[in-house]
């Protein structure tokens, strides 16, 4: 059984600083996401524009994606060979 996991408010402060090199900008906007689902603080946070236009944010996004397709390449390399036999 997969459960998830809930963030308290000591998840959040470290998702801020992660994420966006910060603490809160309020104790209401901290409060707005205890509770919620780790997924859910995940997403937020890797999709909001404050991260994703920090500048080493986008060379890591690109070595990520760039090793994506290199897994993929050999997944479909491996798929194919095997098909063969």
């Amino acid at each position: 059984m997969n459960q998830e996991i809930i963030a308290n408010r000591e998840d959040i402060i470290a998702a801020y600083k992660l994420f966006l090199n910060r603490l809160p900008e309020s104790s209401e906007v901290l409060q707005a996401k205890v509770g919620k689902g780790s997924d859910t603080i995940l997403i937020g946070f890797t999709l909001a524009d404050e991260f994703l236009k920090r500048p080493e944010v986008a060379e890591v996004l690109l070595r990520l994606a760039q090793e994506v397709l290199k897994d993929q390449k050999t997944i479909t390399a491996t798929d194919g060979s095997q098909q063969k036999h």
